[in-house]
């Protein structure tokens, strides 16, 4: 489970991001992903054991279908 400050740090990052950006919460989310492709990015998870390359493909594939099925 993710603690609450690590979520908090998360959506500080997308919110810094999309400010000095001036960039929508959906272009930052495109842009994080691409980020994460390239292993540029990485949103550490403090104090949990996960199967990494497991998650993050699930993830990766969630977040492509959501970004998909948005007009």
């Amino acid at each position: 489970m993710v603690t609450y400050i690590t979520m908090m740090m998360m959506m500080l990052h997308r919110k810094c991001i999309a400010g000095k950006e001036q960039k929508t919460e959906a272009e930052v989310e495109t842009f994080l992903l691409t980020l994460r492709d390239e292993n540029r990015y990485h949103e550490d998870i403090f104090g949990i054991t996960l199967r990494t390359a497991e998650i993050h493909t699930k993830s990766r594939a969630t977040a492509r279908i959501r970004m998909a099925a948005q007009p």
